[in-house]
């Protein structure tokens, strides 16, 4: 019947199911220099996706949800090469960690002395914690897409920096697509030539990133 097919095509396919059991939420980071934003979107902060659906499909969406069963989606935008972006992250985090050590110190040497000046800073670190939590800079991929990105069409020295912080500093995996085969194997050759055997940590008898390509 139609309400069936109807309910069917709402659901979820089960390998799909399977492969997001114990999932609970999705976060995505789009980065790259022609990342272009609408006025009032903020970047470099995760935006909550709405599961906002048609009013068509609100009753099939009623019988079909679960909310034990829904994965909360966060999408997030950043602006700038990706090698870039991540050796700044990294740069904040070491400034980040010298100011705490500074602040601690600042808080032993205030013990020592006495003084009563620290519980409301203490409070306020509590909440830098837990902001840092969630922060965009703090996001470690599980996995890389670059969709029809034409990398054997720019000099390696273009795409190395990135493809090397993704697979090596990263170590996560790397999908590149291609709008035809030809231009996948075109890819998969220049990948190849940008990192060969004895790139990175790979060494003897180990797979280097040729082979994960």
């Amino acid at each position: 019947s139609s309400s069936s097919s109807s309910s069917s095509s709402s659901s979820p396919p089960p390998l799909f199911r399977r492969a997001m059991e114990g999932v609970r939420r999705v976060d995505v980071v789009l980065v790259g220099p022609n990342v272009r934003l609408d006025d009032g979107v903020e970047r470099d902060v995760f935006h909550a996706v709405s599961r906002r659906r048609d009013d068509a499909d609100d009753d099939d969406a009623k019988e079909t949800d679960d909310d034990d069963d829904a994965i909360e989606i966060r999408v997030a935008y950043r602006v700038g090469l990706y090698h870039n972006l991540r050796e700044q992250d990294r740069k904040r985090r070491r400034d980040g960690d010298r100011a705490d050590k500074a602040a601690a110190d600042d808080d032993t040497a205030g013990d020592e002395r006495g003084d009563d000046t620290n519980d409301t800073k203490e409070e306020g670190d509590g909440d830098r914690g837990s902001s840092n939590a969630t922060a965009v800079t703090d996001f470690s991929p599980d996995l890389a897409l670059a969709f029809n990105a034409g990398v054997w069409g720019y000099d390696a020295d273009e795409w190395r920096p990135t493809m090397r912080e993704i697979l090596f500093e990263d170590e996560c995996p790397l999908l590149v697509t291609g709008y035809t085969l030809a231009e996948t194997e075109c890819d998969e050759d220049a990948l190849g030539e940008m990192f060969g055997v004895g790139e990175g940590e790979a060494g003897e008898g180990e797979p280097g990133p040729r082979e994960e390509v």
